[in-house]
């Protein structure tokens, strides 16, 4: 278990780890499902401009979510980096970057908001909040996505 100072990353360290990531499959052409075109509550954009905007690295708000995008919208997960490095130097494993970012995308979808942290590992006690419902209801009880 996390220590509480550890235990949650800000909304812009999660977005440099998300941009991190884009970057690093953009760069090593890997191959994924992807979608024409992404939103994320008012930013908006085709698959060319997100990726062109994730070449440069950064801590863009829609390169986050076209990441948070081609995770769930890919089965199999093999085509991302098996951890990420946060600019402290923290490396966050595979497990958990997927983890973080099902429940961030959910957390934006149920709330209509962005998060000021995400939590590292999901520790809710029950399942009665609405990201979790959401995330439920997204998800069957293997993880798998719902089409």
């Amino acid at each position: 278990m996390l220590d509480n100072k550890n235990d949650n990353i800000s909304w812009t360290s999660f977005c440099q780890a998300m941009n991190s990531i884009a970057y690093w499959i953009i760069q090593n052409k890997k191959k994924y499902k992807k979608r024409d075109y992404y939103q994320i509550l008012t930013l908006k954009g085709n698959c060319k401009y997100i990726e062109n905007k994730a070449k440069k690295l950064g801590s863009d708000k829609l390169v986050a979510m076209y990441t948070m995008a081609i995770i769930k919208d890919n089965t199999s997960l093999d085509f991302l980096p098996n951890y990420v490095t946060l600019k402290n130097g923290t490396q966050i494993d595979k497990a958990e970057y997927v983890d973080m970012a099902i429940r961030t995308e959910s957390y934006i979808r149920a709330n209509g908001r962005l998060p000021a942290i995400v939590y590292r590992m999901s520790k809710l006690p029950d399942y009665n909040d609405s990201t979790m419902k959401l995330f439920i209801k997204t998800f069957n009880y293997k993880g798998k996505h719902n089409r």
